[in-house]
């Protein structure tokens, strides 16, 4: 096979483990993710390892402290790999699950690096995407803070 052949067949991999993760098909993503894995220096491309590290992410639990870590993998792997889209685009899910877990400063610095790229790139969807989540951020810390006033309040 050549190099095209298996660059080829390693985003399909990734890519097919991802699929497989996010439609709750586990053992297929596992089994994917094993084969990109197990040869590691035959997919070293920064994309197929982000890929890869994004289905790791999928297979997570929604507390497993792991996401984080693997999520800013992928981001660094897709900058590296100069993709600015797809750093954003992560940096996105990102501060989705920061948001989730209640850290807003972290998920309002992830939001403005990502739009900060989106609006390099020009991607008009990446930025609606990410204002419509800063809103959300807003809306929630907003929530927090006057829940906080009326605890003080009452005390």
């Amino acid at each position: 096979m050549t190099w095209f052949d298996l660059q080829r067949r390693g985003m399909l991999l990734a890519h097919a483990a991802r699929i497989a993760a996010l439609s709750g098909l586990e053992d297929v993503a596992r089994k994917y993710l094993a084969e990109i894995d197990g040869q590691p220096g035959r997919w070293p491309q920064p994309a197929i390892r982000a890929v890869a590290a994004e289905a790791q992410t999928a297979l997570c639990k929604p507390d497993d402290p792991d996401a984080f870590r693997l999520l800013n993998l992928a981001r660094q792997l897709w900058t590296s790999a100069g993709s600015d889209y797809h750093a954003g685009r992560v940096r996105l899910l990102l501060a989705s699950a920061l948001l989730a877990a209640g850290d807003f400063s972290s998920a309002r610095a992830e939001l403005r690096a990502a739009l900060i790229s989106a609006e390099r790139i020009g991607s008009q969807r990446l930025a609606n995407q990410i204002a419509e989540t800063l809103a959300h951020l807003d809306t929630q810390r907003s929530a927090k803070d006057q829940a906080a006033i009326r605890t003080v309040t009452a005390g």
